[in-house]
């Protein structure tokens, strides 16, 4: 199974591409759909991320971001399909992020 996860804010995005023992870091602007168009957000997925991952796809992609709320959410899952079209894609809020990454799938 391949993951990729994106932990975004308004001004930086921090991913993580890991595959069994593979495990591949990469910073790219801030993603924060109230603040970067869709477009400027598709340019740097092609720009930034495409190449660094050389061509390698996700089964999973989680992405945690500022602005993503039940609004905008849609617009991001949509321009993330377009270059991960086989990945399950999870398109959340920054907040879920965080109690995810502290509390893992348990109570907290």
């Amino acid at each position: 199974m391949n993951f990729l996860i994106a932990d975004s804010g308004s001004t930086k995005t921090d991913w993580r591409y890991v595959s069994g023992t593979e495990n591949i870091s990469v910073h790219t602007q801030g993603y924060n759909p109230y603040h970067v168009t869709k477009d400027k957000m598709e340019e740097s997925l092609r720009a930034d991320i495409l190449p660094r991952l050389e061509g390698k796809q996700a089964d999973q992609l989680f992405f945690y971001g500022s602005g993503c709320n039940e609004k905008m959410s849609p617009q991001v899952k949509e321009s993330l399909r377009k270059f991960f079209p086989d990945a399950d894609v999870e398109v959340h809020s920054d907040m879920l992020g965080a109690a995810r990454g502290l509390c893992g799938n348990e109570k907290g």
